[in-house]
């Protein structure tokens, strides 16, 4: 098989097909766990179900998921992503047309559960990871417009849910969004490849599975999987939560669905910028002039770590560096003083120019 440079693997055109593709998907796919909000009134109204009970159907909807996506996410490095999308793409729209015949807390739970573990984990997972591997150079903003994807769905689907509702009953339009998800989901999903240096062998994900910080991935993974336990719990309030609480509160039901929109349209903007950040890979820190010895003592056995993983920016606090110290840190830092805010700053060069800051010579950083 024929080595591609890595100018080509940096940027290839059709990466941006796979990025609409898995934006579309994960828009989808979280506005489905969303619908249960906009369901909860009439559910309330028609079945005489209290909130809470009804609001179990959310947490069933997530263990599955949390259970489907370890799953379908390691079936889609050996099958491939459509595949999988395609199992994803029939579950999650046949679980929304089955809503509209259930008429028990039970069957309610269950469809919820499946829509979880076997229609939205494998339009989630795989299509993340997907879009990941098409990019090298601008990964992280890839990925940041996938995800944003999920943000606008959590809106925009329950939006769309509520209209319908209003027109047509609670059990006709889950009928109409399920018939719709399935329309637009088969057709889309054609369009997915496996990226052109990943194939489906364990030797094309090996070359793939690398970080850009120095942590072995049996850390980063627990620690990120945390990290996403506990961003899930404190937005599952509000996802679930606000548009009742906005028609208890006296608002229509279509303003309180626009709450939820608005909420998740701001969701949109902060993925976006975060995954750009993700491409500025920054790393600086702050730090009093002892701190910044003892960081300098250890940097002859980090020499790799420093490499891969370059500051930025070092700002010091608090009283004067000493001019041995200021040495070693342009030596081993590779980084030069620059003045910005009356505080002396270490920038990599580049970043002065970039920040309209002129370099600057000195023994002694200013106290801050």
């Amino acid at each position: 098989m024929s080595t591609v440079g890595n100018d080509q693997l940096a940027e290839r055109p059709y990466g941006w097909v796979i990025v609409g593709v898995a934006t579309i998907c994960l828009t989808l796919g979280f506005g489905t766990n969303s619908t249960i909000s906009v369901f909860m009134k009439p559910f309330e109204q028609e079945f005489g179900w209290s909130r809470a009970d009804i609001s179990m159907a959310f947490t069933l909807l997530t263990v599955g998921c949390a259970i489907g996506g370890i799953v379908w996410g390691g079936l889609s490095d050996r099958i491939g992503a459509r595949k999988v999308g395609y199992l994803g793409a029939f579950a999650i729209s046949f679980g929304l047309i089955a809503l509209r015949w259930q008429s028990d807390l039970w069957v309610l739970y269950l469809i919820y559960f499946l829509i979880g573990a076997v229609g939205f984990a494998p339009l989630f997972a795989p299509m993340v990871a997907i879009a990941g591997l098409w990019f090298d150079r601008r990964k992280g903003f890839a990925i940041g417009i996938v995800t944003a994807g999920g943000a606008i769905g959590q809106g925009i689907v329950p939006y769309i849910t509520r209209l319908l509702i209003t027109e047509v009953g609670w059990r006709d339009a889950a009928l109409y969004i399920g018939v719709g998800y399935l329309l637009i989901l088969l057709p889309l999903l054609v369009l997915l490849k496996p990226a052109p240096t990943a194939g489906h062998s364990t030797e094309g994900a090996n070359q793939t599975d690398s970080n850009q910080w120095g942590v072995p991935h049996k850390i980063s993974i627990v620690w990120l999987s945390v990290a996403g336990f506990f961003c899930c719990v404190c937005m599952a309030v509000p996802l679930v939560h606000l548009i009742p609480l906005g028609i208890d509160l006296g608002c229509s039901p279509q303003t309180a669905a626009g709450l939820l929109l608005s909420l998740m349209i701001a969701g949109v903007f902060g993925r976006l910028f975060f995954g750009w950040l993700a491409e500025a890979r920054p790393t600086w820190y702050t730090a009093v002039p002892t701190m910044h010895q003892a960081i300098l003592g250890r940097a002859s056995k980090s020499a790799e770590i420093i490499k891969s993983n370059p500051l930025r920016f070092i700002r010091s606090s608090s009283s004067s560096i000493p001019p041995q110290v200021i040495r070693e840190i342009q030596h081993d830092g590779q980084l030069h003083p620059c003045e910005s805010c009356g505080v002396l700053i270490y920038a990599r060069p580049g970043v002065e120019e970039a920040t309209g800051d002129a370099p600057r010579q000195g023994a002694e950083a200013p106290r801050a």
